[in-house]
C-alpha cells in the first residue's frame, strides 16, 4: 500500500523514463491555441506532450484523463501559479493549474478542451477527505484564507454566505459556531470536446475530429475534473504532538550544538543535533516516541498521507462527483476568465477574481551630483510591467541595476530565460557616475490571497529590499505549494551547459581582491574573465564576467537559479512532511526573495559550479502561510509548530549552499549556532531581548555607553536658527556612532534614527568643517560694518558677499539653509538634521560606541530597531529577540543574526516570526 508521498515518488521515476524514451516521439498539433498557462510547444512543455502522445495512442481522452487524475496531487491556493507544464513536472497544483494542464495535453492531441467554473456542493466528509484533515471547520477556514469565493456553508440546515472581517492582512479566524455538515465554493474543472458516439472513452469505427467545424452537431463537451478526489487513510490517529508525553523541540539544544560541553536540559545530546535540519532531528524524535509508545509503527504511519483512491475505468466519468449549484461558465484561457472579472466586483458579477498572479517590482534610487560648489538630487523611481507567476517556474528571472550604453541613468535589467526582457533607461545626468557599490532599494509585489467575500481587501504580498548594490546580481525566486524537484534538475542541466558554453580564464597578472592575492590553482579571490575566444587562456580582449551581461546571466544568474530552486524543492517538501507529522495544516501560498552576489565573485576548482559569486545570500522575505491549524481536533492555532516551521526553514539557507558549492554558509540558525561554539575569545553568550528592563542591560553587550569615547570634547554651535551640536578631538578623521538609549513615541523619526559623527575639520563631507567655517565667519563679520566688493570675500559655500554688515550676514543664512544643510543631508542622510538641537537632538539619554565597531558589535541601527521595538511598541504585540551577543564572523565577512517574534496579546498567537541575517562585510 502506497502512501501519496511514494506514490508521488514512484510515478514521477516513471514519468522521468517515459520522457527519456519518448523524447523522439515529440509532436502536438498546431492547431489547437497555446497560451501563458496551457503550453505544450515550448521546449519546457515537451514532456507534457510526449506524454499525451504516447497515453492517446493508448485510449486517446480517456487515458490522458486518467492519467491526469491518478497522478495530478490537488493543492489548495487560489488561481494559477504554476501553469501546465510545472504542474505536469511536479504532479501538483490548484485546480486552476490541474486544469490548464490537463486542458494542455488533450489540446497538444487536437482534442478541442477549455475551462469550465461553477460553484459545486461537497459534503463535510468529502472535503475533509480531499484536504486531508480531521474537522470540517479547519478545512472550511483553509477555503477562507485562501481565498476561494463564493463561500457558504451549512451546518445541518440552509446554507449561510460567508461575513466576517477581511483586510489587506488578511481574513479573521472563521470558525463557525457549531461542526460543517457541507459547503459551496467556486471550483474549476475542464469541458473536452468529445465525438458524442464515445464520448465515454467506447471505440468506433471511425474517427471524428472535434476541432472541424462541420463535425460540431457530432461532438459532445463532457465535464472532466482531475484536482478533486478522494483517499484512503489509516485509523491510527497516531499525533506525537498531544498526550501526555508528547515530542517537543529543544531549541537551546539546537543552538548549542557545537557548544562545548553544553548541557541539554532535555537530557539529548548535543553532538546529535550537529549538521541537521530540525526536520531530520523531529523524525529522529517521533521514531524514539513510537518505539516506547507505538513499537512496530512507523513514521509513514504517523504521517498517514493517505491512498489515492485511482480510476482504471477505461472510460470517461458520467458526470461530475459532486452537484454543480447554478450556472456554468466557460472559459478557452485564463486571460479571457479574468478580463470576465472586473477591478471591483459587484454582487452581479459572475466572476469576481482574476485567476492569474502577477509580479511586479518597484525600483528606487537617488543619484548625487556632488561638486566643489554644489550638490544636487535626482530621484529615480519607475515599477516594470507585471509579469505572469505562472511564466517564472521554467525560467530563471535575474536582475541587476546597470545603465544604457549612451545614458548614465541607472535603472532596473531584467533577464527572462536568459533573454532581456526589460532593457535600461536611457537618459543623461550630467557629472554622475553609477559605481559599485552605490545603493538602491526595491520592492517585490505578487498577487495574494484574493478578499473571500469578493471585495477589493486583497492580501497581497511584498517585500522590500533596501540597500542593495550596483554591481551586485540578483534573482528573483518565487515558489510555494507548486515548486518541484524538475525545476532544480532544469536549472541544473542548463548550468552545466552553460558553464561549458563561457569558459572562465584567469589574469595571470591579477593581484586579487580586498581578501586577500589571488591563488590560481583554485580562483580563490581572483577575477574570472570570460575566455570569448576560447583559447583557454586570457587575452587582453576578454571581459570580465561581471561585464559580459550574456555570460553573467548564464553563469552567476544560473548558480542563483539552481540554488534558489533547490531552496523551493526542500521548502515545499519540508512543509508538507511537518505538516503531516506534526498533524498541522500549514500552506505556503507564495514565498518570494532575492537570492543574490555581491560585486565580487571566485572562479572555484572548475566544476559545474564554478562561478561562486561573493557574499551569497538567500533572502526570502516574502513568505505567506495560511492556516496553521492542528487538523484533526477543535480549531485551535498550533503556535509551537509554527516556531518549528521557521527555523526548519532557516536550516535551509545554508544548507543549500553547502550541498551545492561544499562551503560552510550562514543563515540565521546557522548563525546563532557559529557565534556560540565560537572560540576565539568573543565570550559570545545567547542573549533573549524581551523588554526595556533587557534592552538597557544590553546595551554594554553590543558596546554601547553613556560615555563619550576618549578624547572627544563638546563643541555646539548656534548659527541663525540652528544649533548643531559637534565634538572636537586631539586626532583627526575619528568617529563614533550614537544612538538615544530611551525614546518614545514623542520622537521625530529622524531622532529614532542613529548616526555616525565624524570630527574632520578640513573634510566638507562632515558638519563639523562647516558649522565650524560658518560660525568663524559669522563671528569675524560682526566686527565689521560693512564689506567692500573689493575684498573678495566669500561664504564657506563659495558664494561672493559684499555689503553692510546686515546684507553680509543675510547671504551667509541664505547659503547656510539653501545649500550647506541640504548638502550635509543629502551627503549622509539626515546628517545635519540629527545633530540640530533645534530638531531635536540632545546628549541626554544618549548613547556612544567608538567607530568603526569591533567586527564581534552589532550595526547600530539593529540596535536602535531592537530599542523602538520595546519604547515604541507595534499595537496588540509581545516583542521577544533571541540572538547571540556578538556578530557571526568569518573569513571574509562578519553577519548579525536574530529571531524576532510578535505575540499577539489578545489572542497568545504569532503576528509574526522573523528569521534576521545581515551581511556586515569586514
Amino acid at each position: 500500500m502506497l502512501s501519496r508521498e511514494c506514490f508521488l515518488k514512484k510515478r514521477f521515476n516513471q514519468f522521468v523514463i517515459s520522457a527519456l524514451f519518448s523524447f523522439l516521439s515529440f509532436s502536438v498539433n498546431a492547431t489547437q491555441p497555446t497560451t501563458d498557462e496551457i503550453d505544450f510547444t515550448s521546449t519546457a512543455a515537451q514532456p507534457l506532450a510526449n506524454e499525451a502522445l504516447q497515453l492517446a495512442k493508448q485510449g486517446n481522452a480517456v487515458a490522458i484523463y486518467e492519467y491526469a487524475y491518478n497522478n495530478f496531487i490537488f493543492e489548495t491556493y487560489h488561481g494559477s501559479r504554476s501553469g501546465s507544464a510545472n504542474t505536469f513536472l511536479g504532479l501538483h497544483g490548484s485546480d486552476v493549474d490541474i486544469a490548464s494542464t490537463l486542458i494542455a495535453m488533450l489540446r497538444s492531441q487536437n482534442i478541442p478542451a477549455r475551462y469550465a467554473t461553477g460553484t459545486i456542493q461537497l459534503s463535510a466528509a468529502q472535503l475533509n477527505n480531499w484536504f486531508g484533515v480531521g474537522n470540517s471547520n479547519v478545512a472550511f477556514q483553509l477555503m477562507v484564507d485562501q481565498g476561494y469565493q463564493k463561500l457558504s456553508y451549512s451546518t445541518g440546515g440552509a446554507y449561510t454566505a460567508l461575513s466576517g472581517t477581511q483586510t489587506s492582512t488578511g481574513f479573521a479566524y472563521y470558525f463557525p459556531t457549531s461542526a460543517v455538515t457541507s459547503v459551496q465554493f467556486e471550483h474549476v474543472w475542464v469541458e473536452a470536446l468529445i465525438p458524442f458516439d464515445q464520448y465515454r472513452g467506447l471505440p468506433t469505427p471511425t474517427t471524428v475530429d472535434c476541432s472541424v467545424a462541420a463535425n460540431a452537431s457530432r461532438c459532445v463537451w463532457v465535464p472532466l475534473d482531475a484536482s478533486f478526489k478522494q483517499y484512503s487513510y489509516n485509523s491510527y490517529g497516531l499525533d506525537p504532538t498531544s498526550g501526555t508525553s508528547p515530542v517537543t523541540f529543544d531549541y537551546n539544544c539546537y543552538y548549542n550544538a557545537y557548544q562545548t560541553g553544553y548541557k541539554c536540559s532535555s537530557g539529548a545530546n548535543p553532538v546529535s543535533f550537529q549538521n541537521k535540519n530540525p526536520l531530520t532531528i523531529l523524525e529522529g524524535q517521533i521514531t524514539a516516541w513510537l518505539q516506547t509508545n507505538y513499537p512496530g509503527k512507523t513514521l509513514d504511519d504517523v504521517a498517514n498521507e493517505g491512498q489515492l483512491i485511482q480510476v482504471h475505468d477505461g472510460l470517461l466519468p458520467a458526470s461530475l462527483p459532486y452537484p454543480v449549484i447554478g450556472k456554468v461558465r466557460t472559459y478557452d484561457s485564463v486571460d479571457l476568465h479574468d478580463a470576465a472579472a472586473p477591478p471591483v466586483c459587484t454582487s452581479a458579477c459572475a466572476e469576481t477574481k482574476k485567476w492569474a498572479k502577477t509580479l511586479s517590482i518597484n525600483f528606487n534610487t537617488t543619484a548625487v551630483v556632488t561638486t566643489t560648489t554644489s550638490s544636487t538630487s535626482y530621484p529615480i523611481s519607475g515599477t516594470t510591467q507585471p509579469v505572469k507567476v505562472a511564466t517564472l517556474n521554467t525560467a530563471r528571472l535575474t536582475m541587476h541595476v546597470t545603465t544604457a550604453a549612451s545614458s548614465n541613468v541607472p535603472s532596473i535589467t531584467l533577464y527572462l530565460g536568459g533573454q532581456q526582457i526589460l532593457a535600461p533607461a536611457t537618459g543623461n545626468i550630467p557629472g554622475y557616475t553609477l559605481n559599485n557599490g552605490d545603493l538602491y532599494s526595491v520592492t517585490l509585489n505578487v498577487d495574494g490571497v484574493p478578499d473571500p467575500l469578493g471585495g477589493t481587501n486583497e492580501s497581497n504580498f511584498s517585500a522590500a529590499y533596501n540597500n542593495l548594490t550596483y554591481g551586485g546580481y540578483y534573482l528573483l525566486a518565487i515558489g510555494g505549494s507548486y515548486s518541484n524537484w524538475s525545476q532544480v534538475h532544469n536549472a541544473a542541466d542548463q548550468l552545466i551547459a552553460d558553464s561549458a558554453t563561457y569558459k572562465v580564464v584567469l589574469n595571470p597578472k591579477d593581484a586579487g581582491t580586498s581578501n586577500g592575492a589571488c591563488d590560481f590553482t583554485i580562483g580563490l579571490n581572483c577575477t574570472p574573465y570570460v575566455d570569448t575566444a576560447g583559447t583557454g587562456v586570457y587575452a587582453a580582449t576578454d571581459p570580465t564576467l561581471l561585464n559580459d551581461p550574456t555570460a553573467l546571466d548564464a553563469l552567476t544568474g544560473g548558480l542563483l537559479y539552481t540554488a534558489s530552486s533547490q531552496y523551493l524543492a526542500y521548502y515545499r517538501d519540508y512543509i508538507d512532511r511537518a505538516n503531516h507529522l506534526m498533524k498541522t495544516a500549514f500552506e505556503p501560498v507564495c514565498l518570494f526573495g532575492l537570492v543574490s552576489s555581491t560585486y565580487e565573485a571566485e572562479y572555484l576548482n572548475n566544476t559545474a559550479f564554478s562561478v561562486m559569486p561573493g557574499g551569497l545570500v538567500i533572502d526570502m522575505k516574502g513568505q505567506e502561510f495560511v492556516g496553521g491549524f492542528k487538523v484533526n481536533a477543535s480549531p485551535t492555532i498550533a503556535n509551537s509548530q509554527f516556531l518549528f516551521q521557521g527555523h526548519m526553514m532557516s536550516a535551509l539557507e545554508h544548507e543549500i549552499w553547502q550541498e551545492l558549492t561544499g562551503y560552510d554558509a550562514v543563515s540565521t540558525v546557522r548563525g546563532i549556532q557559529m557565534a556560540l561554539a565560537n572560540t576565539s575569545g568573543l565570550g559570545t553568550s545567547l542573549l533573549t531581548v524581551n523588554s526595556q528592563s533587557s534592552v538597557q542591560s544590553n546595551y554594554a553587550t553590543f558596546g554601547f555607553s553613556s560615555t563619550l569615547p576618549s578624547g572627544f570634547t563638546a563643541d555646539p554651535f548656534t548659527i541663525f536658527s540652528t544649533k548643531p551640536y559637534t565634538w572636537t578631538n586631539t586626532k583627526s578623521p575619528v568617529s563614533f556612532d550614537t544612538l538615544l538609549g530611551t525614546v518614545s513615541s514623542s520622537n521625530t523619526s529622524v531622532q529614532l534614527e542613529t548616526h555616525t559623527y565624524t570630527y574632520d575639520p578640513t573634510n566638507g563631507a562632515y558638519i563639523y568643517a562647516w558649522a565650524n567655517c560658518t560660525n568663524n565667519l559669522i563671528t569675524s563679520v560682526k566686527t565689521v560694518s560693512s564689506i567692500p566688493a573689493s575684498a573678495g570675500a566669500t561664504t564657506c559655500w563659495g558664494t561672493p558677499i559684499s555689503g553692510t554688515q546686515a546684507a553680509v550676514l543675510s547671504e551667509i543664512s541664505t547659503d547656510w539653509s539653501n545649500n550647506i544643510i541640504p548638502f550635509l543631508n543629502y551627503y549622509i542622510t539626515d546628517q545635519f538634521t540629527y545633530f540640530d538641537q533645534s530638531q531635536g537632538f540632545t546628549t541626554t539619554n544618549r548613547l556612544y560606541r567608538s567607530y568603526p565597531p569591533l567586527v564581534s558589535q552589532y550595526s547600530p541601527s539593529t540596535v536602535a530597531s531592537i530599542r523602538n521595538d520595546f519604547y515604541i511598541p507595534p499595537s496588540n504585540s509581545s516583542i521577544s529577540y533571541t540572538m547571540p551577543s556578538t556578530t557571526v564572523v568569518t573569513p571574509f565577512n562578519r553577519f548579525e543574526v536574530y529571531i524576532r517574534s510578535n505575540i499577539n496579546t489578545s489572542t497568545g498567537n504569532y503576528n509574526s516570526l522573523d528569521f534576521v541575517i545581515g551581511n556586515l562585510g569586514l
